[in-house]
């Protein structure tokens, strides 16, 4: 019991550090997809309610960043830009695709999987969820 509230500190303290990372970031980087690694689909799997509660927290935070540098992304590639600028814009659109598929691979089938153990509140499950589409 101790062990596993010491290793819920030490994975609570990394979520928070990851969420800070995307949520201080102009734009994502290569490096903001190995944060999001198959360490996750391990710890999704032996999280308690309120540890569960918090990686959902987590999730839809770093999913509310996803669609902001989406927007911005957006909205730059449709401004008429030369060469360079427009190859450097499709580069973060490559990372945010990257991001994004580390995501769906990580968290997706797992939140497909307590719609059907119902552990968590329905409408937080389908928030993440919703998100992730």
């Amino acid at each position: 019991m101790i062990q596993r509230h010491s290793l819920w500190t030490l994975l609570s303290i990394y979520i928070d550090g990851v969420q800070e990372v995307f949520e201080t970031s102009y734009c994502l980087y290569p490096s903001h997809e190995k944060l999001l690694n198959d360490g996750f689909s391990m710890l999704l799997r032996a999280c308690r309610e309120s540890e569960l509660r918090a990686v959902l927290n987590f999730l839809q935070a770093v999913l509310a960043r996803i669609r902001s540098f989406h927007q911005q992304s957006s909205q730059e590639l449709q401004k008429k830009v030369d060469l360079a600028v427009q190859s450097s814009l499709l580069a973060k659109e490559r990372h945010l695709a990257a991001v994004v598929s580390a995501l769906w691979r990580h968290f997706f089938s797992f939140l497909k999987s307590q719609r059907i153990a119902e552990i968590v509140p329905v409408s937080q499950l389908a928030d993440a969820a919703a998100g992730q589409h």
